[in-house]
């Protein structure tokens, strides 16, 4: 069991290190805008220092989460939890946001207070 939750500890380390050195490449990079293809990386917002346009597929793991529905996927742990939180907070600091559909624009409206002019 030992080796398991060390074989955990590092792939988490590994992830954490590899999340910031994409943060940092951003944050260095010679551009305006940042764009991010989907909810997911809404995360990195949090951390950055420039302007972010981020795609929203849709919040079925924000309602997951919310325990609103069943879980569609596997019932979110405590790590899930914490990303998904992160990725909305950073939609939610995003400048602009392309919803993929009317029902996901008002979605974003109403559960994350979401101004409809982004």
């Amino acid at each position: 069991m030992r080796g398991h939750a060390r074989a955990a500890t590092l792939k988490s380390l590994k992830a954490l290190i590899s999340n910031y050195r994409f943060i940092k490449a951003l944050n260095n990079a010679r551009i305006d805008i940042v764009y991010l293809p989907n909810q997911h990386l809404g995360r990195y917002i949090n951390f950055l220092k420039r302007k972010c346009v981020v795609t929203v597929h849709d919040l079925i793991r924000f309602f997951d989460m919310k325990g609103c529905y069943p879980s569609l996927i596997h019932k979110p742990n405590l790590r899930d939890k914490m990303s998904l939180e992160l990725d909305y907070r950073g939609v939610k600091k995003a400048e602009r946001i392309i919803a993929i559909s009317k029902c996901t624009k008002n979605d974003l409206a109403k559960y994350l207070k979401v101004d409809e002019e982004k």
